[in-house]
Parts: structure tokens; C-alpha cells; sequence
């Protein structure tokens, strides 16, 4: 009788669980396939950015080519290319350390970096430099 008992209440909970999972933050595959019907947009950061570890970055911020974004608090919502710093000073990354410093990540993934690179460099540095003046 005992044993018969023990069994009803496994299968009472198990369809229990079956028909409908409990709403709790310990069961978060309740929310998989609900749609809120809201879009979330997080960074766009442009290639060769780099940001410090531990950096915060407000939902929807632009990071533009080549930054390096450090220091504590957030930085602006738009940061143009080459910029060097963070919330509290920032200042035109120099092209020629951009490239070197491209140069070396692109040793490290057994990559040269050529005549095209530095062209393409140069020209995104050439049309940035009104946002730069404006961003300062």
C-alpha cells in the first residue's frame, strides 16, 4: 500500500511537470520561445577595437574602427574612429600605431599586413578626421 502510494504522487508530480512547467527564474526554459515582440540592440564595434577589460558600454553605443576604449564609467554613446581613451580623456590614436599594432595581430592569425591594409587604414583615418575634431 505504501509502495503504491509513493508511485501515485512520482506520476501526480511528473505530469504535473509535463503539463505545465512552473514559472520561476529556476526554470528559465518556461520564456524560451516567448516572443516579447521588443528588439535589443547591444554594441556596434568597429574592426581592430579594442576595449579594457571590465569596460561598460551603454546599450546601442558605436565604436568606431580602430579605438581603444578604457577607463571606468560609460563613454559615449558614439565614438569615432581612432579614438584612444574613455569617458574622462580621449585624444586621436596615431595611425602609424594603429597599423603596427594591426601588424602584430595579424602576425599572430599568420597574416601579412600589406600595401592594401595600410591603404584602407589611411583612408578610414582621412575620411574620420571632422568627427574627430567635433568629437573633442
Amino acid at each position: 500500500l505504501v509502495l503504491i502510494s509513493i508511485y501515485s504522487c512520482f506520476f501526480f508530480f511528473f505530469f504535473l511537470m509535463i503539463r505545465r512547467p512552473p514559472r520561476s527564474t529556476l526554470f528559465p526554459y518556461t520564456t524560451l520561445f516567448r516572443s516579447t515582440g521588443t528588439k535589443f540592440l547591444g554594441a556596434i564595434i568597429g574592426d581592430h577595437t579594442k576595449t579594457a577589460i571590465n569596460t561598460m558600454l551603454n546599450t546601442a553605443t558605436v565604436l568606431g574602427f580602430s579605438c581603444n576604449i578604457y577607463g571606468a564609467g560609460f563613454p559615449d554613446k558614439y565614438i569615432p574612429s581612432y579614438t584612444w581613451g574613455g569617458c574622462e580623456i580621449s585624444e586621436t590614436y596615431k595611425l602609424s600605431k594603429a597599423e603596427e599594432t594591426a601588424s602584430i595581430v595579424y602576425g599572430r592569425r599568420d597574416k601579412t599586413f600589406n600595401s592594401i591594409d595600410k591603404k584602407l587604414f589611411e583612408k578610414i583615418f582621412n575620411l574620420t578626421i571632422k568627427e574627430r575634431k567635433e568629437y573633442k
